[in-house]
């Protein structure tokens, strides 16, 4: 799976990336990206529009899984942290990957959560 997929969760929908050589059974390293107030909502096509997510569809590659879960439109990434937390430990759970190499990543409102998740 060289490409971002679309995936519907309770909390948050998300866009998946994973290395092409993916098989689910060597751990790779995670990477969570958390776009901007502009991409919130509905539409996941949205988060495509700026950051790791958009390099994807420039046909960039990374060797980890990405995550790029979608904010609510009403909500921000600061407005339930033990929420985007709990996903961040689901998504950990989900795929192979390393936990002890997990990232973080955001733009403007996503900066916020970053630094909202780190601390």
């Amino acid at each position: 799976m060289n490409e971002l997929e679309i995936y519907g969760e309770a909390e948050f929908d998300y866009l998946l990336y994973t290395p092409k050589d993916y098989d689910g059974v060597k751990k790779y390293p995670i990477l969570f990206f958390l776009h901007g107030a502009g991409e919130r909502g509905d539409d996941l096509n949205l988060v495509k529009h700026h950051g790791v997510s958009r390099l994807f569809e420039e046909g960039k590659t990374l060797q980890a899984v990405v995550v790029c879960p979608q904010c609510k439109a009403e909500k921000t990434w600061n407005s339930d942290p033990v929420k985007l937390k709990k996903f961040f430990d689901r998504m950990i759970e989900k795929y192979a990957v390393n936990a002890d190499m997990v990232s973080v990543t955001g733009l403007s409102m996503g900066g916020f959560g970053t630094w909202q998740m780190i601390m």
